[in-house]
């Protein structure tokens, strides 16, 4: 049985990034919380912030918010020196 919290901070582990052309889409589960498209994310451990753009579901309609359980795509905006999110990638 799976168990999720909602109503606490977003805590979404990345579990990939991909990349087509000047967009990144950062794969994952949300863990814990909620967010919405224009909310502002920061990145542990490099404390580097980002803006969600968009969020993508795959078999489903794209949402403009997402909560604790489901597995999506965040469509971020790099950050201003380039499109390094921090995560190595």
């Amino acid at each position: 049985m799976s168990f999720y919290v909602t109503g606490q901070r977003l805590r979404t582990p990345v579990q990939d990034i991909y990349k087509f052309d000047e967009r990144r889409i950062l794969d994952g589960r949300v863990e814990s919380g909620s967010l919405e498209v224009g909310d502002r994310l920061v990145f542990s451990p490099t404390n580097k912030v980002s803006t969600v753009k968009g969020i993508e579901r795959w078999n489903s309609a794209s949402n403009e918010a997402a909560s604790a359980g489901e597995s999506i795509g965040i469509i971020g905006r790099p950050p201003k020196r380039g499109l390094d999110f921090g995560l190595g990638f």
